[in-house]
């Protein structure tokens, strides 16, 4: 099902880790969840580590457990692609001319630079679990202006296809 007004391809969803690397669970639970649909072109996969080599590794073990093929980062048409610097500079400046151009939507924090630029792009948000009262005020206050929604990690399919197919406002779905 491709994004009304758009020519069918694969989603493209940029999942990044929050600066203190909280979430890491989350996003291997996540990535579990999404390896179907990676593995049969529909979705395609932007990880950022940042510098990260916890979440480097568990990028590259997740690609081999699941036997998906590791791109180059600059192969826009790679299912799946890991993103990280040596320095916090070096990995984002990976983002800036890679990630967001090519993001349809973001899986991140709630809070902090991924989530703000990731609105400020055009990207769609699907945050994760809130780290303290600071990240939940800003989902709070993201939610509210509809520029996110929780991802629902155990559905994290069926959420992807309902947002890109169910007509919220003027018969258009959320991500649009």
């Amino acid at each position: 099902t491709a994004i009304r007004g758009y020519r069918q391809r694969p989603l493209r969803l940029a999942i990044t880790t929050g600066g203190l690397g909280t979430n890491k669970d989350e996003i291997l639970q996540l990535l579990t969840g999404l390896a179907p649909a990676i593995k049969k072109d529909e979705v395609h996969i932007a990880a950022y580590s940042g510098v990260h080599t916890d979440f480097q590794a568990m990028f590259t073990t997740f690609a081999r457990l699941h036997r998906i093929k590791i791109g180059e980062n600059n192969d826009p048409q790679s299912a799946f692609r890991v993103f990280h610097g040596n320095d916090i500079v070096d990995a984002n400046e990976l983002l800036l001319d890679y990630v967001f151009p090519w993001a349809d939507g973001f899986i991140s924090k709630p809070s902090g630079d991924m989530a703000y630029e990731a609105v400020a792009a055009g990207c769609f948000l699907l945050t994760l679990h809130p780290w303290g009262e600071w990240e939940e005020n800003i989902r709070a206050v993201t939610e509210a202006m509809g520029v996110s929604i929780r991802a629902d990690i155990p559905n994290i399919l069926s959420q992807l296809k309902a947002i890109r197919i169910m007509p919220i406002e003027k018969n258009k779905p959320w991500v649009e």
